[in-house]
Parts: structure tokens; sequence; C-alpha cells
């Protein structure tokens, strides 16, 4: 019926209102520099998470999921490539097409294997070409 078109029109329009307002929270976040805390924008309000927290962030699909040092884990409606910009001014490194690792969360790198262990435990894979950068910027020999 028209009044169900309408309605998931509605629906639509809010869904697409909060993620533009999602990436222009993240856009001011990214042009004020040095920042300490990032925005997660939801349905309900703003969420502030401060960017120590953060272990690392992991790409699912068109989505992130953070995951932080309590072991929570929050999905965001961001690709990595949206936020890829804002953490990597801070300490904050993408690794592989589907990891940005928070580097003062590093326990261990295994050179021979490319694989990261956090302080959470999980273990992450390391692309070929950051390997080379990790060992080259960071001097993790």
């Amino acid at each position: 019926s028209i009044d169900d078109l309408r309605e998931v029109v509605s629906k639509v329009e809010k869904r697409q209102h909060i993620q533009a307002g999602q990436l222009q929270v993240l856009q001011q976040q990214f042009r004020k520099g040095n920042i300490t805390k990032i925005a997660i924008p939801s349905q309900t309000g703003v969420t502030f998470i401060d960017l120590k927290e953060i272990v690392f962030v992991e790409a699912k699909s068109n989505y992130s999921e953070l995951v932080l040092n309590d072991k929570r884990k929050i999905l965001i409606s961001k690709t990595l490539k949206d936020i890829q910009p804002v953490l990597e001014q801070q300490q904050f490194l993408r690794i592989h097409r589907q990891y940005i690792i928070n580097l003062n969360e590093v326990k261990h790198f295994n050179r021979n294997e490319s694989l990261l262990t956090m302080t959470t435990g999980e273990v992450l894979p390391v692309s070929r070409l950051q390997k080379d950068k990790l060992i080259e910027q960071y001097g993790w020999l």
C-alpha cells in the first residue's frame, strides 16, 4: 500500500541522514588533527571512545568492528577506508586489507610468519608490504 511505501522511504531517508551525520562527525574529528577520542554515532546518540582503548579495527564487509582493550566489540557503519585517515594521524597503522592496529597494543611480532599478537590475545596477519614498513619505520627487527 501507499502507507507501507511511505514508511519504507522514511526509514531509508532516516538511515541516510544518520550515515551522513556519522561521516560528518568523522570529518570534523579529522580536521581537528590531534584527537584523543573518536565519536561513534548511533540512532540514540553519540558514544565517545578513547583512542587508547582501541586495540584494533577489523573490516566487516561495509562495516568496521572496533575491538577494545576490555574485549568489547563495537560495530560501526563505516569502512576501514573511511576511518583510516582519522586513525592514522594517531598511533594506528593499517597492517592488512582487513585490519588497522593500535601500535601501542602490540604484544609480539612474529617476523617469520608475519603475525602480530595483540595485548588482548588476538593474532593478526601482516601483509608483505606492511611487514617491510613495520620493520623499516618502527625498527621491529
